[in-house]
């Protein structure tokens, strides 16, 4: 979390101004089959994330699954 404050003393009490949280996501990756080289990135991401949404029940500290990339070493 971030907080930044700004004119803190104001007469003679405390103002706080401004307050910013900083957003978090996770980076999770996986090892892909041999079988996925024949196949087109796109679909393999589609396919992901159309599991993670459908399949899964919960997925602890998540609101939503946002993206899927897949990248080629």
């Amino acid at each position: 979390m971030e907080i930044s404050l700004k004119n803190i003393f104001n007469s003679n009490y405390v103002k706080l101004v401004e307050v910013k949280f900083m957003e978090k996501k996770a980076v999770i990756t996986f090892e892909l089959v041999d079988e996925s080289k024949l196949e087109k990135n796109e679909k393999i991401a589609d396919e992901i994330l159309r599991w993670f949404r459908e399949e899964v029940i919960f997925v602890p500290w998540t609101r939503n699954i946002i993206e899927v990339k897949i990248e080629e070493k």
